[in-house]
């Protein structure tokens, strides 16, 4: 119900009551309304679902590490993939080397963020081919650092959030 028929609910209402004056109820009306208005749950708040899935990066299934957070806006709807602390392979490994190697250059933790692709109705994963820019850090160049992870992922689900918030829409790039 919009605001105007919520306003001639109220005047009725008003009305009803035997308040006389037309501009009275006015007065009334839109003061009650806007105390209403206060008392609610903004309808406009960003939704956010933490997901049990990597988001990205072809050797997720190698990652101990992943996270996977989907951020809904209005009609937009963003992944935020952390992905790290990868596993080498048995097959390639050599004594006494470590079990890990980087994810990519100079990192062995990094997080990226996506539009949902569209046609996924269902789980609306990420389309990496439509990349979304932040400005937080995005890579952590450590091995123990599962912490540091966790916290940068949370940076760049407040950052987006906040500006989808302010009106940003990230548009996809040609």
């Amino acid at each position: 119900m919009n605001d105007q028929k919520i306003l001639e609910a109220i005047e009725q209402a008003l009305i009803g009551n035997y308040i006389s004056s037309s501009n009275d109820v006015k007065k009334l009306s839109v003061k009650l309304l806007t105390a209403i208005k206060a008392e609610l749950p903004p309808t406009d708040l960003v939704k956010v679902t933490e997901r049990g899935w990597a988001g990205h990066f072809i050797c997720a299934d190698r990652c101990r590490f992943r996270r996977n957070t989907l951020i809904s806006y209005k009609d937009i709807n963003i992944v935020v993939s952390t992905v790290g602390l990868m596993e080498k392979s048995e097959h390639w490994r050599k004594e006494g080397e470590s079990r890990f190697e980087k994810i990519g250059l100079e990192r062995y933790f990094e997080t990226m963020a996506f539009h949902s692709d569209k046609a996924d109705k269902r789980y609306l994963d990420a389309d990496v081919s439509k990349q979304v820019d932040f400005n937080s850090d995005w890579s952590i160049n450590e091995m123990d650092a599962d912490d540091k992870a966790n916290d940068m992922h949370d940076v760049v689900v407040k950052e987006i959030s906040e500006r989808l918030l302010n009106g940003e829409t990230f548009e996809v790039k040609s």
